[in-house]
């Protein structure tokens, strides 16, 4: 499945616009942990994006605050648990 017909079809408007880093963040999470590459079929298209914007969209960084940030959600419901 393309993400380009999906989700990330906005990636091609500049009109439209919503946290497409964090998508793309979750998308490369769930690829890893699946081992599958359904990003895979769009990375021309973030590419593109992701050109002429800030630093931020670079898919490393992108990926890096996304796993610190799931890491902070387990660690409040391991103590929200206890």
């Amino acid at each position: 499945m393309s993400l380009d017909r999906g989700p990330f079809f906005e990636l091609k408007s500049d009109e439209l616009y919503f946290d497409q880093g964090a998508a793309v963040a979750a998308v490369l999470h769930l690829d890893k942990k699946n081992q599958t590459n359904t990003f895979g079929e769009s990375s021309e298209s973030w590419e593109a994006f992701a050109a002429g914007r800030s630093e931020g969209y670079g898919l490393a960084a992108l990926v890096d605050r996304f796993d610190e940030e799931l890491s902070a959600i387990d660690e409040i419901a391991r103590k929200v648990s206890a």
